[in-house]
């Protein structure tokens, strides 16, 4: 990509439930395969509660390998959804995850946004550690 400060549009996740991945993340004592609002195809990849069309907001990106899915969720979790390999915007998002020194390259914070049409935008070039977020 020429530029990422226009952000990368991810589109819709495909079926998550695919047989190629499985993961257990753990989000606040419950492991992502038996959340369901992660494991249900689509239901979490949403704007948060309160979000505008378009409005920036902060999300967390999980994940360190070129063949597993990255994770990537707000703070309420009301938005959360895989990205995986072979999806618009995984490589971009993986190399800013791998560019973050204060998780050993597991994990980082950027922001995101989703348009009219429900479309999810990645900033990778505002990748950072949680500090420099309100969160």
């Amino acid at each position: 990509m020429a530029s990422l400060s226009l952000g990368v549009m991810l589109g819709p996740p495909s079926e998550f439930n695919d047989g190629l991945y499985s993961s257990a993340m753990s989000l606040r004592g419950t492991t992502g395969l038996g959340n369901p609002k992660i494991n249900d195809p689509g239901t979490g990849y949403k704007k948060p509660r309160g979000t505008k069309d378009n409005e920036k907001f902060v999300i967390k990106t999980q994940g360190n390998e070129d063949t597993s899915p990255i994770l990537i969720y707000d703070q309420s979790r009301t938005c959360n959804f895989f990205l995986k390999p072979h999806q618009k915007g995984f490589k971009e998002v993986l190399k800013e995850i791998r560019n973050e020194p204060a998780w050993q390259g597991r994990k980082t914070f950027m922001k995101a946004s989703f348009d009219k049409n429900g479309v999810c935008t990645v900033y990778p070039e505002k990748a950072g550690v949680k500090k420099h977020y309100t969160w």
